[in-house]
């Protein structure tokens, strides 16, 4: 059963800025270009509006570790706590907390469009539910086929920003419509940043997502340099390293102390401990190899 942390671990709360953000932006450009609506309306549109966007990131954020865990994409992962794939969580509850979010998403959208009487956000709404969902749920997820970056563009970017400017009574053109530009190419630039982390994983999990299909040579020598722990895990699962990151397949720790399975497990940075076993580990697995192993957190600190 997961304790409370998990599940709040569980919500990638470092992922909130990116719904934030947008709504930030789109508040700015109404003060920017004025508004003829109340200050207590704005206010109330502008909380409301801030509310939604959480609301659907925590529900993408659940539904994302929902389906990615039954299809056994997050079986290997790093990165933040995965409930299912760690088996902090059964599915079933991951997905109702999923469905929660969106559900509280939808009506707190409703009463947003209710107050600002901005008809034409229904129809958006129901879309960005919908977009929500289907970012990896159904039979052909489209975050599963390199989309992802296109919906997370006009959702995070002019959607989100043009959507405040609207129901705080602002002027879209031209200041919101540059701004939701930037602000959506800055979160796509996220989830790249996570996929490029990613990329070998989601090659063994059949995970097409925009770095593998463009074959960027920029983003390959991006792997080539960051990413030989992960391309580690991808083929080797049952390497100590991987294991460690989700102690829950790995009961009797390999070599890593509960504590400090733990700790990684929430995020923590290993110890002086973990480097030593991860070190050993690696030094184990890559014997026959011609490529040098990738410095300790604690080696390159020192350096």
């Amino acid at each position: 059963m997961a304790s409370v942390a998990e599940w709040v671990e569980g919500a990638r709360p470092r992922t909130l800025p990116a719904a934030i953000a947008p709504v930030v932006a789109g508040l700015g450009v109404t003060g920017y270009t004025g508004t003829d609506l109340s200050a207590m309306h704005v206010a109330v549109a502008a909380l409301l509006a801030l509310l939604v966007a959480l609301a659907l990131q925590i529900g993408v954020n659940y539904f994302n570790d929902y389906s990615d865990g039954v299809r056994g994409t997050d079986s290997v992962r790093v990165g933040p706590v995965r409930l299912v794939g760690q088996g902090l969580a059964p599915a079933s509850q991951v997905k109702r907390a999923a469905l929660l979010s969106l559900g509280t998403a939808a009506v707190l959208g409703t009463a947003l469009v209710l107050v600002s009487r901005q008809w034409i956000l229904l129809p958006i709404g129901v879309a960005a539910v919908l977009a929500a969902y289907g970012y990896t749920g159904g039979k052909h997820p489209y975050g599963y086929l390199g989309l992802g970056d296109v919906f997370v563009f006009i959702f995070f970017g002019p959607v989100a920003v043009c959507g405040t400017t609207l129901v705080t009574g602002g002027g879209l053109w031209p200041v919101a419509v540059l701004a939701s530009i930037a602000i959506g190419i800055l979160t796509v630039n996220i989830l790249v940043a996570n996929n490029l982390r990613d990329r070998a994983l989601d090659e063994r999990a059949g995970k097409r997502t925009l770095s593998r299909r463009g074959e960027d040579p920029a983003t390959v020598r991006g792997e080539q340099h960051g990413g030989f722990r992960d391309r580690r895990l991808a083929r080797d699962p049952g390497h100590p390293v991987g294991t460690a990151r989700n102690d829950r397949r790995d009961p009797r720790g390999q070599g890593v102390s509960g504590r400090s399975r733990t700790r990684l497990r929430q995020g923590a940075h290993p110890s002086a401990a973990d480097d030593v076993a991860g070190a050993t580990a690696d030094r184990t697995w890559a014997r026959g190899g011609t490529r040098p192993l990738e410095p300790t957190f604690r080696q390159r600190a020192r350096r």
